[in-house]
């Protein structure tokens, strides 16, 4: 395979890392459940809502950093992109990292994503 390839491969695996990686920050913090998580971000953000309209500049300041910040982990939450994205490179990248079933499950990983991912419960022996 040429230089292209090569680049070609490793663009590839970097780019299963991320997924990867932000998959399983957003797994870690689901557990609290999503839809429990997001009743308290939508309450903290109406919470907020409601403070700015009597809060000092410097609070007014600090509340709407507090605000943005929410709205990004509410779209994080709401997002099912990671997962498909997850499902779409879960198998291969446990195939060349030997990254087991039990593995994925430890790390919270639902049994119905590993499955539409075609990770395989069984670990080949001898990588």
């Amino acid at each position: 395979m040429g230089a292209a390839g090569d680049l070609s491969d490793v663009a590839a695996r970097r780019q299963a890392r991320q997924v990867v990686s932000g998959y399983l920050e957003q797994v870690s913090h689901r557990s609290s459940g999503p839809s429990r998580q997001l009743r308290r971000v939508a309450e903290r953000i109406e919470a907020i809502n409601g403070e700015l309209v009597s809060a000092s500049a410097l609070r007014r300041l600090s509340l709407l950093q507090e605000r943005k910040e929410l709205n990004h982990q509410r779209k994080q939450l709401e997002a099912d992109d990671l997962e498909e994205d997850f499902e779409a490179v879960a198998a291969a990248f446990s195939a060349q990292r030997g990254i087991e079933w039990s593995t994925w499950r430890a790390s919270g990983v639902p049994v119905e994503v590993l499955r539409r991912a075609g990770v395989p419960r069984e670990h080949k022996k001898g990588r």
